[in-house]
């Protein structure tokens, strides 16, 4: 026996409910504690310690659990974001998160013994387990549809629950899909009708979700129980309008009679955690992780491709420099966009799907292979850019010597992006990636950070001239970085902690309560975390503190 797992041994480490709430705003949060509106929330904020998390950089929107389930980075699990420019071909397409090469750290804890509940972890895919885990009954993203382990829990689940009102959107599909986009909408956005529909949801679903959690936590003295909630998440894409009264879409008048919904399912959250505190057992450690912040959807993703393709005409020299912004941009009319995503969403599948792909592989993607830049999907929250560097893409067009002085320049030229009306800068600042590059890797070389105060659709700078692409989203609500994670329990001092901790750290620093070491990942102990079993730790796996 080592070290770690003789002394957690002699500790007789208490158990540990982990509860996630996805996408569940840390400001909003904190401002809702203060005003009495989570009690929950705030008497642990009370009573325990609070840390600030830091989130993947750049790929925080998608990477978030899959690094805090593998506890590795993004470059090494490759999940970050739903699509991608596949490298071998420069086309692009769907991407399902599968990173079984590193096994998550509730199957390790599993695996050295201990009994583990893990119910909706977001991008996982059950395993063999010593417990119970049910993936994708009530998330908000699918990529392998429901399913558990044991397999055959899936069906009493079904037997003996109503699907989720809002994420029950075929749930059982093997698909890249996020069933709240979905949900109580037939057009492009959604009713006053719907949106009530939704918020009904939404909270019925809460409700159903609460008792499943609390039926699962009461089946035995788990040693470890995760659960996720992403309703929060939910309400936070598709309702921000609602809850923002200085959104330009928000509604005053269907606020005043449905209320704020945002307001409203952080309620029914916070009784969820509430309860779910009251039925553990005495001794158990309580963590509750926001995982990432809401606010509004105002980006300019749509704008990517045309400032690069702008930009690689004006490196070659074949495009006039504009020095001087025009004096007047006329409002330019993107109907013919329009009629051809109208025409797409009148065919049927497969058929629209042949004519994307055909688009695809014989327009788009030669266009990317030509270029020295491209734009590299990577949500919304966080534009993303690929060089294509010789020796990595197969037609690469940039000289790997060339390689700095490159994104030296897009970093100088895309900032000075501005909206051709207000002269408001639209990109904020341009990050280099540190990420790893491995064979096959579609990261991102450089992420942009918008400016969120408003939606462009016209930009101009020097270097591109004007440029213009319609914004055709229905979201108002989208991801800021970082989270929220709060802890309290034996060995927990209250109060707030610092540094802020990787999302990476937190399953390593769960396992060395429990006496288990993870060999093979990016994350430290965070020693203040590990409270129970750190000194088990080797020196080199401890985070700074």
């Amino acid at each position: 026996m080592d070290q770690t797992a003789s002394f957690a041994q002699e500790k007789g480490a208490g158990p540990i409910l982990f509860i996630g709430l996805d996408a569940f705003d840390p400001k909003t949060a904190r401002e809702l504690a203060a005003a009495g509106e989570l009690p929950a929330i705030a008497r642990l904020m009370r009573e325990g310690a609070t840390v600030e998390t830091r989130n993947p950089l750049g790929t925080f929107v998608g990477s978030i659990w899959p690094s805090f389930a593998a506890n590795v980075r993004a470059d090494l699990h490759d999940f970050y974001c739903y699509a991608g420019i596949e490298v071998e071909t420069y086309c692009w397409r769907l991407y399902t998160a599968n990173y079984e090469g590193y096994p998550t750290f509730w199957k390790r804890i599993g695996d050295a013994g201990r009994r583990v509940l893990a119910i909706d972890i977001p991008h996982a895919k059950a395993a063999p387990l010593n417990g119970v885990e049910l993936v994708e009954w009530a998330a908000h993203d699918h990529h392998h549809g429901f399913h558990t382990w044991p397999p055959e829990r899936a069906a009493r689940l079904k037997r003996e629950h109503p699907i989720h009102p809002v994420f029950g959107v075929r749930h059982e599909e093997h698909s890249d899909f996020a069933g709240d986009d979905h949900a109580f909408r037939k057009g492009h956005k959604r009713t006053e009708a719907e949106d009530e529909a939704l918020l009904t949801g939404l909270l019925a679903g809460v409700d159903l979700k609460r008792q499943v959690v609390g039926e699962l936590l009461a089946e035995e003295p788990w040693d470890l129980a995760l659960a996720v909630y992403s309703e929060g998440h939910a309400t936070g894409h598709g309702q921000w309008a609602l809850h923002d009264k200085t959104h330009p879409e928000h509604n005053a008048a269907l606020v005043a009679r449905m209320g704020d919904p945002i307001l409203q399912v952080y309620r029914a959250l916070d009784a969820a955690v509430g309860q779910h505190m009251d039925q553990a057992r005495p001794g158990t450690t309580f963590m509750v992780l926001l995982s990432h912040g809401m606010g509004p959807h105002n980006d300019s993703t749509h704008l990517i491709e045309p400032a690069l393709i702008a930009l690689d005409r004006a490196y070659r020299g074949r495009s006039h420099v504009q020095t001087e912004p025009p004096a007047k941009v006329p409002e330019k009319s993107h109907w013919i966009v329009d009629v051809r995503r109208a025409f797409l969403d009148s065919l049927p599948e497969p058929f629209a799907g042949i004519v994307r792909e055909t688009k695809e592989r014989l327009v788009a993607a030669p266009s990317r292979a030509r270029r020295m830049f491209f734009d590299e999907p990577n949500n919304t929250a966080i534009g993303g850019v690929r060089i294509n560097l010789k020796g990595r893409e197969p037609k690469g067009v940039v000289d790997p010597a060339d390689m700095d002085e490159v994104c030296r320049r897009l970093q100088e030229d895309l900032v000075q992006l501005v909206c051709a009306k207000t002269g408001r800068q639209l990109i904020t600042r341009v990050i280099r990636s540190d990420y790893r590059q491995t064979p096959g890797s579609r990261i991102a070389d450089l992420f942009l950070e918008w400016d969120k105060s408003a939606i462009t659709e016209t930009a101009w700078s020097p270097k591109t001239g004007v440029i213009s692409a319609p914004y055709r989203g229905w979201r108002t609500g989208d991801h800021t970085p970082d989270g929220l994670l709060i802890v309290s329990g034996p060995g927990i001092a209250p109060g707030p902690r610092t540094p802020p901790v990787q999302v990476e750290d937190l399953g390593p620093s769960i396992a060395a309560r429990f006496g288990v070491e993870l060999p093979g990942i990016d994350g430290k102990v965070v020693p203040w975390l590990a409270a129970e079993a750190g000194v088990g730790a080797r020196p080199h796996e401890l985070a700074d503190l």
